[in-house]
């Protein structure tokens, strides 16, 4: 029985049971369905239980687990199919079926139910539901909605940095600066939208910091982007929860905006770098000092303002495309312009105004101009809300003041703050705790830096010029308009054009600083109506007859404290002098100074600066003045006398500039001493500040430097003329030249020396001076060397314990000049200590026996050199020399490459032989390497190249290499290469997709030269290659074999983009064409008159979608026909021909941009007129009313021109209002008549030489139009008689020069006089008048001629310096009283010579054919 017993449970179960189960189908048919129902209903109560907690999910913005979502899904299926069921069944009467629907429908019923009960039991969730990030949010609505980012092309190298400082593992915070407004905010949000989609972290966060720091919304912010809820009441709790939940990412990219302060990282939660090593942390703020001092950013980045056209086309995109209409674009223009480049302002007007009509639009831009009453929906709640918080954040009232002084100054002024603001700040009284003059300096350096932190000043390019600033106009537009409301500090600032009024109403109030800029004002009133003023600014000149005030004009301002008077006249006899008596500071620059001997009375004064005026003589009277701390003569090239003992009684002075003054007597002169001895200087003991020239040494006392030991600048002369200007940068300059034998230099010059910080040593000094002997913990502060004219100097020695290796700790700047035994630089074969870490700059200029700039073994040591310039070595075969040559070569700081007359130049790097340990004598190159033809071979990397001139290299034939090194030149940016007769190539086609960054390329006078770029690219392939992306100026010039710009590239000039300027001209071989895509973005063009005349393009050419609406069929030639669609860009046009080419007249296609066009040039054509007006044209008045704006014209080698203009032209002349500049040469039958109509008020430059049938210039009329003119030349006009001819005079006729300071007459046989009529004329400001071959000129005019500024001295020949020679024997300091006797003496003395040549000349043009003379006849 045990054995079968597993047997027949196994016949029971396999057998019995599913025979029970089917019966039970159909016996319990009604209990099924009841239990299908009780199931169905179960399972809603549950599903609505579910559904209610996932309503309550949503409201709270959570996600519904995809889970739930597909149970619902699954619950709602399986209710559906059960009650489908259970009605069918219920239609069933009784359910009379037979068996087999029985049995079906009941099975059927069953298993519905235990699937709802499987549904059921899955359905027991603990959550529903789960909360979002919020970055995720923010991601999934910044790609729903449209983004108000506009990736500008100026912010795209930044972009790409700090993206890069995102990417370097050494870099863990990094720092975003700007002004207010500038966009900090949205490039930030752009550059975290860019980290996420490249993946760089694994979460991006972001936090506002604002100016009052709320650590638990900080927390809040970063927590809910994070997802993370916190429990925690306090801050610490919190920020121990984010700490731990930051930790958790392996890479997480924090961003904090707007941070105004320091701000303690671990009080909010944020994990110290030690600890988690993949967190980068990115800072906004408006100060940066904040961001590098407070925060220890590794990488900071300034955002500046936008660009011009970028401003318009954000100002295009937020007003919208309305702004483009013809009757609003011009103001939309001018509003953009004052948004002066600033997002926020660009972004709250263009909405603002968006759809508005346009009364609205010319409302808004007068109220712009005053900022004052600026009442426009948005600017003060947005735009200067938003700055202003800026100036309340300044924790230093100074700051506050002297942002307030800066927006004096006039819109885009350039403010150097040593030179103007320590002097109005002192004056002010605001500088709290300062005594002296340096200490104002180093007090304003301060505060600006501070102001340059918090972006409320901007750092502007100096130039050498000492640190300079500029207000952003919104930022001074904002000062303005706190300072209207500020007692201390009440900015005026003024600024007006040429002729207009004196507008009493703008200039009168109560303002306390006042700037007026009144060049070109007229009719000044009597009093200035200003009785608060402090500080007042004039700069001037006035359109006047003269240039001084009236005696009562100062009347009205008895507070004044600084004044300062730029170009004007001033005299204290005609000042009403009790209007000075507070007076602390007197500045006089470039001022025609009449009787100033009144100054001794002015006994508040401690400031006092003639620089550049005409002062002669410096009164005695100055003397009185004992509390002056400030003298400046500086530029002063009239001062002769400086009488003795003035600056001994000068005791309390501090700052005194002497730079080109050279009148020094000796002490021991008592007896008949005119001039001040440098002895006095002795007895100055409190100078910091001392500039000073002493042409001979010998006036020198000895010791003289040795008490001035105080100086903290000087820039000091001794035995030669000064050199160069001072840079304000360097603080201590000393140049030197003494005799060769003599006693020893004395102390007080070795201590200058050893101060120094730039030092010019000029002929044999040097080897007395260098090296250095330095006593224990002594150092040198040289940062510039200058080594001139010596003949003995070799080498520098910087073997280990030469005493040279003093002079190069701190050296950046290296120049040698006329060296002529300098065979090497560095007389060793290693550098030691690290020498030369810090030089930046080497320039080499006529080191005639120098042969290799370096030697390889000591180029890692130069890892700071920025530039190398060589000039006129003719022995110079290399830069880098190695004994292999095998060894790649980098210098990774070079930027600025110059390399001119060097005519045995070979390579960049080259092998070179050495005998013993001497320099590098034996140049050769290596003809084993692969690199023998090219300039730079393949073993130099340059990779921060940017800028490279090559001039007269003769040797040279190729300049890059075919195989390059990763990266070595891809930041070229300008390339020039001049006369290198023997080149072939330039670029290889291996360098094309490096030159992404280059933008000027300028080639002339290379006669081998054959191509420029090679192309070789595959046969069939193609592809659209976007060449030179950043070349803006292409120059071809003098190239006679030049056949191709890009090999095997017919259409070349298509490729190009982006060009702006082109020059392409004498190149005969050259066939090229210009699209008209590329014409349409010119602002520069020199192009010859045939290739103008039209421009072949067919139909099957890819370029025929650049015609657009220009309509063409196959094979036909295209005329240019509007001028104003294929030039609208252009601003500079240079037209050139030849006179084989017969075009007498200017393409009209021209004549239809003239009003366009800034600089005009026509040369070497057969033009018979200029400016055609009447011929084949419309609409005459019509384009005789444009506004034009031709500034400078010139016309060279026309041959046929007969005038300028025609007729209908003369009748107008608004074609020359804005006329500058007007050169004209060789235009051998050219007549300058001018209708008395025509006017040239801004004309400052006149030119005229070899126009032969010109007999005058100019007539009364149009010479009295020339209020501007400063320069007039004229030469070779044989025919001329007079440069003025005789008109119609009345009495008292005049004819005013009103700034006219140089004449220049030469090589004019036939001229008699300047004026050949007795008209008044009157020479405000001449003081040079350069006669030269003009044989006939007796008199310079029958009538009177005042010249009170002209010298007999300066009236002469110049010299190849262009500094005039006397003529006159026995010249003295003299005024020229009567220049027509002094014109006759000068003829007088020169008759005879004269005459003779004369003679010579007139018969030597009889013989002689003048090049125009067969188109004369």
């Amino acid at each position: 029985m045990d054995i079968i017993s597993p047997f027949i449970g196994a016949i029971v179960e396999y057998t019995i049971h599913p025979i029970g189960r089917q019966l039970s189908y159909l016996f319990f048919i009604r209990r099924n369905i009841q239990n299908l129902k009780s199931r169905v209903e179960t399972l809603k109560y549950l599903k609505e239980s579910v559904l209610h907690k996932v309503n309550e999910a949503r409201r709270n913005a959570e996600n519904i687990e995809s889970g739930v979502q597909n149970w619902l899904t699954k619950a709602d299926s399986i209710i559906e199919k059960s009650e489908t069921l259970l009605n069918n069944l219920a239609q069933q009467d009784g359910l009379c079926l037979n068996l087999v629907q029985r049995h079906k429908l009941s099975r059927k019923t069953v298993k519905l139910g235990d699937e709802v009960v499987e549904i059921k039991n899955e359905g027991n969730f603990d959550r529903v539901s789960y909360r979002v990030a919020l970055l995720e949010v923010e991601l999934e609505s910044s790609k729903a909605k449209t983004s108000d980012f506009v990736n500008f092309e100026s912010r795209k190298p930044t972009i790409d940095k700090i993206i890069g400082a995102l990417m370097d593992d050494n870099v863990h915070k990094i720092g975003v600066y700007g002004m207010g407004g500038v966009g900090k905010t949205m490039l930030v949000k752009e550059i975290s939208k860019l980290a996420m989609e490249r993946k760089l972290f694994d979460e991006v966060v972001t936090s506002t910091i604002s100016q009052t720091p709320d650590i638990k919304r900080i927390q809040g912010q970063l927590g809910d982007k994070l997802g993370l809820k916190f429990d925690q009441e306090t801050e610490e709790g919190r920020a121990l929860m984010l700490q731990k939940r930051l930790k958790m990412e392996r890479r997480i990219f924090i961003v904090l905006d707007d941070v105004w302060k320091q701000i303690d990282l671990e009080t909010i939660g944020i994990p110290s770098i030690e600890d988690q090593l993949g967190c980068k942390i990115l800072f906004t703020s408006r100060d940066f000092s904040v961001l590098f001092n407070d925060m220890c950013a590794d990488e900071i980045f300034e955002i500046k303002v936008l660009q011009e056209d970028e401003t318009w086309r954000l100002f295009k995109k937020m007003g919208g495309e309305i702004v483009e209409t013809s009757d609003l674009r011009s103001i939309a223009v001018e509003i953009a312009r004052e948004c002066a480049r600033l997002p926020i302002a660009i972004t709250t007007l263009a909405k603002t105004l968006r759809n508005k009509p346009l009364s609205i639009w010319k409302d808004a831009l007068t109220q712009l101009k005053n900022p004052v009453v600026v009442n426009i929906r948005g600017m003060n709640e947005k735009v200067y809300s938003s700055l202003k918080l800026s100036y309340d954040q300044l924790d230093c009232e100074e700051a506050k003041l002297l942002l307030l002084l800066c927006s004096m100054f006039p819109e885009d002024c350039i403010i150097n703050n040593v030179e103007h603001l320590h002097v109005y700040a002192m004056g002010m009284g605001f500088l709290y705790g300062v005594d002296t003059v340096t200490q104002a300096r180093h007090r304003i350096t301060k505060l600006v830096d501070d102001l340059i932190s918090s972006s409320l000043l901007l750092k502007e390019s100096t130039d050498g010029l000492g640190e300079c600033v500029r207000m952003h106009d919104l930022i001074r537009d904002l000062a303005i308009l706190i300072a209207s409301k500020d007692d201390h500090i009440r900015t005026l600032s003024f600024s007006k054009g040429l002729d207009e009024s004196w507008p009493e109403k703008e200039m009168s109030g109560d303002h306390t600083v006042v700037y007026l800029n009144v060049e070109g004002l007229c009719n000044p009133p009597k009093k200035l109506m200003l009785p608060k003023v402090q500080l007042l600014v004039l700069h001037g000149p006035l359109l006047l007859d003269r240039y001084e005030l009236s005696k009562t004009f100062f009347q009205e301002t008895k507070e004044l404290k600084i004044v300062e008077i730029i170009d004007m006249e001033f005299s204290l006899e005609t000042t009403t002098f009790h209007s000075f008596e507070k007076l602390q500071a007197l500045h006089l620059f470039r001022c025609r100074l009449g009787n100033i001997d009144r100054i001794g009375h002015l006994n508040s004064l401690e400031i006092l600066n003639f620089r550049g005026s005409n002062i002669r003589k410096i009164p005695m009277s100055i003397s009185q003045l004992t509390q002056l701390k400030v003298l400046g003569l500086s530029d002063c090239s009239k001062l002769k006398v400086i009488p003795p003992n003035v600056l001994f009684n000068l005791k309390n002075l501090e700052e005194l500039y002497l730079r080109g003054f050279d009148g020094w007597e000796r002490e021991d002169l008592n007896e008949g001493r005119k001039n001040a001895s440098l002895s006095e200087l002795k007895h100055l003991v409190r100078l910091c500040v001392l500039t000073l020239w002493i042409q001979d040494e010998n006036t020198m006392p000895k010791q003289l430097f040795s008490r001035l030991l105080n100086l903290e600048k000087f820039d000091i002369t001794i035995g030669c003329a000064p050199r160069g200007f001072w840079s304000m940068e360097i603080s201590r300059v000393l140049c030197l030249k003494m005799a060769e034998t003599g006693t020893d230099i004395d102390n007080g010059i070795n201590m200058l020396l050893k101060r120094s910080e730039e030092l010019h040593l000029v002929g044999s000094v040097g080897a007395r001076v260098l090296p250095f002997e330095l006593k224990e913990n002594e150092t040198l502060h040289l940062k510039k060397l200058y080594i001139y004219d010596n003949s003995k100097f070799q080498h520098f020695n910087l073997e280990q314990k030469n005493p040279f290796q003093n002079v190069w700790s701190k050296l950046e700047y290296l120049k040698l000049s006329n060296l002529e035994n300098l065979e090497s630089i560095f007389h060793c074969d290693h550098v030691r200590g690290s020498q030369l870490n810090k030089l930046k700059v080497i320039k080499l200029l006529g080191c005639n026996k120098l042969r290799s700039l370096f030697y390889y073994s000591i180029l890692d040591d130069l890892f700071h050199l920025e530039e190398i310039k060589i000039i006129g070595c003719a022995m110079m075969r290399t830069i880098v020399g190695n004994e292999k040559a095998t060894e790649k070569i980098e210098l990774a700081s070079l930027k600025y490459l110059t390399l001119m007359d060097l005519p045995r130049l070979h390579s960049f790097f080259s092998k070179i032989e050495k005998h013993g340990q001497s320099c590098l004598d034996n140049l050769q190159p290596d003809k084993t390497s692969r690199n023998t033809d090219s300039f730079f071979n393949e073993l130099v990397s340059l990779p921060n190249l940017v800028r490279l001139r090559i001039d007269e290299a003769h040797n040279l034939k190729m300049i890059f290499h075919n195989i390059l090194i990763p990266n070595s030149f891809s930041k070229l940016e300008s390339l020039w290469i001049g006369e290198c007769n023997n080149l072939e190539k330039v670029f290889p086609s291996n360098i094309m997709s490096r030159l992404t960054c280059l933008k000027l390329l300028i080639i002339t006078n290379c006669n081998l030269l054959e191509g420029v770029f090679e192309m070789q690219e595959p046969k069939g392939t193609k592809k659209s290659i976007d060449l030179l992306p950043s070349l803006r100026h292409l120059e071809l010039i003098e190239l006679p074999n030049l056949q191709y710009i890009w090999e095997d590239n017919f259409y070349e000039l298509s490729k190009v983009k982006n060009i702006e300027k082109l020059d392409i001209r004498q190149c005969p071989k050259l066939k090229i064409e210009y699209p008209m895509k590329v014409l349409r973005q010119l602002e520069m063009l020199t192009i010859d008159l045939r290739d103008l005349k039209e421009i072949p393009l067919k139909e099957k050419t890819t370029q025929m979608l650049e015609l657009e609406e220009m309509e063409t069929s196959k094979d036909e030639i295209i005329p240019f026909r509007d001028g104003s669609k294929l030039f609208s860009r252009l601003k500079h046009l240079r037209l050139y021909g030849s006179f084989d080419y017969c075009q007498t007249h200017l393409p009209m296609r021209i004549v239809q941009i003239l009003h366009n066009i800034e600089v005009f040039e026509v040369r070497k054509t057969f033009f018979e007129e200029v400016f055609p007006i009447e011929r084949s044209w419309d609409n005459v008045e019509e384009w005789q009313n444009e506004r034009y704006k031709l500034s400078r014209l010139n016309l060279f080698e026309l041959p046929k021109l007969r005038y300028l203009w025609s007729g209908g032209l003369q009748k107008n002349s608004s074609i020359v209002q804005n006329l500058m500049e007007l050169n004209v040469l060789g235009c051998g039958i050219l007549s300058m008549s001018v209708p008395s109509s025509m006017s040239f008020r801004n004309l400052t430059w006149l030119t005229v030489r070899k126009c032969h049938k010109m007999t005058y210039l100019l007539n009364p009329s149009v010479a009295r139009t020339l209020v501007q003119l400063r320069l007039l030349v004229l030469g070779e006009c044989k025919r001329m008689t007079t440069v003025i001819v005789e008109g119609v005079e009345e009495e008292n006729d005049e004819i005013l020069f009103n700034r006219l300071d140089s004449i220049d007459l030469r090589d004019m046989l036939k001229l008699t006089s300047f004026h050949s009529g007795k008209c008044t004329i009157r020479f405000p400001c001449l003081d040079e008048l350069a006669i030269e071959n003009c044989p006939e000129m007796r008199d310079f005019s029958l009538g009177i001629v005042s010249t009170p500024l002209l010298l007999t001295e300066n009236i002469g020949l110049y010299s190849e310096t262009f500094e005039i020679c006397p003529i006159l024997e026995d010249s003295k300091e003299i005024y020229v009283s009567n220049i027509n006797v002094t014109i006759r003496q000068v003829w007088e003395d020169h008759y005879d010579t004269n005459l003779r040549y004369l003679f010579e000349e007139e018969n030597s043009e009889d013989n002689q054919c003048d090049p125009s003379s067969h188109v004369e006849e």
